[in-house]
């Protein structure tokens, strides 16, 4: 089974478990509650961008894999911070009242909620989500990580373009490691869930 193919298998497991989840949240609507619907979005998002980086791994499209996963990295950051602060259901509130997480500040501080502190907090319970999302946010704006791609020295020196660049079996490691990346957060993010359907939800809309 090749790389795009075991995330979508992992995909198809999440979309499962969260299908499941979401029928026992909305089997009595008058039992919402205000987190919920913030972790509604959660899962929309995550299976939304999952499914958009199959199609750009089977087409070994390098200039969207990134940046997808830079986006699912954030998913995971956010809740696993709301899970972490204390006073989180005022975040909660200011969050289904529409402003975004970097506007908001933490409960009790100055401090603002950008995503450097969701990385930094996030990075206690997965060591790895920094170098992730540092290699990842090259690509999300222009710079020169996106020349290399298509780039080719030929061996008299020689250099060529290839726009678009064309799927080889020598993009295929990084393909290989940015799929192994989205599988490992799509496993995080399922945590996350697991733990809101398990919690005693007092967050009264």
């Amino acid at each position: 089974m090749d790389s795009s193919s075991q995330v979508e298998l992992k995909l198809e497991i999440f979309r499962e478990s969260c299908i499941e989840t979401l029928k026992c949240r909305l089997g009595n609507a008058s039992d919402l509650f205000a987190e919920d619907f913030l972790y509604f979005s959660a899962i929309n998002r995550t299976i939304e961008v999952a499914n958009s980086f199959v199609d750009a791994a089977k087409s070994q499209n390098l200039s969207v894999m990134p940046v997808l996963l830079r986006v699912q990295i954030n998913t995971l950051a956010t809740l696993n911070f709301i899970e972490t602060i204390e006073r989180k259901h005022e975040v909660i509130q200011e969050f289904n009242r529409g402003t975004e997480f970097r506007k908001m500040r933490v409960p009790g501080s100055k401090t603002k909620i950008q995503e450097t502190l969701l990385i930094e907090k996030a990075e206690e319970k997965y060591p790895w989500i920094r170098s992730v999302y540092t290699k990842t946010s090259s690509w999300v704006h222009l710079s020169p990580t996106s020349t290399y791609g298509p780039l080719d020295m030929m061996a008299d020196g020689t250099v060529t373009f290839r726009i678009p660049r064309i799927p080889e079996p020598r993009y295929q490691e990084a393909v290989d490691e940015l799929c192994a990346c989205m599988i490992a957060c799509l496993g995080s993010i399922h945590n996350h869930l697991e733990i809101w359907a398990s919690s005693n939800r007092n967050l009264d809309i």
